[in-house]
């Protein structure tokens, strides 16, 4: 190369790119995220969580928080695309915890539940 900075001119007849969508794209693009977005929330839906040392519980209580905030966010944004209601799917069934303290493991599970039950009063 010269070292010499070389512009491109549009030539006439010659198209160029544009930055905006057409209506046929923005189409095809809410067609996409229409049926993605099903799937995504699926997805949330069959993680799973694993806590090698689950202790009193915290710690699942809060990735299932997170779950379920996460698909409320989608929720919310399928709505702007014109999904209908996506509703909550994650439950303490997706939470997995190790503990050898048998009394530390039925806390473990009591938190879970009566955390997640006092956010939904």
């Amino acid at each position: 190369m010269s070292g010499k900075r070389q512009t491109e001119r549009a030539r006439p007849g010659r198209q160029t790119r544009q930055s905006h969508s057409t209506p046929g794209s923005a189409t095809r693009n809410q067609n996409l995220l229409r049926s993605l977005i099903p799937s995504f929330f699926d997805k949330i839906a069959a993680t799973r969580v694993l806590d090698p040392a689950c202790g009193s519980g915290n710690f699942l209580y809060v990735a299932l928080r997170q779950l379920l905030d996460l698909e409320k966010e989608v929720s919310q944004f399928a709505s702007t695309v014109g999904l209908p209601g996506l509703f909550p799917q994650s439950s303490p069934t997706q939470l997995y915890g190790i503990e050898l303290n048998e009394y530390a493991h039925e806390l473990a599970q009591a938190t879970v539940w009566i955390r997640l039950h006092s956010m939904a009063a």
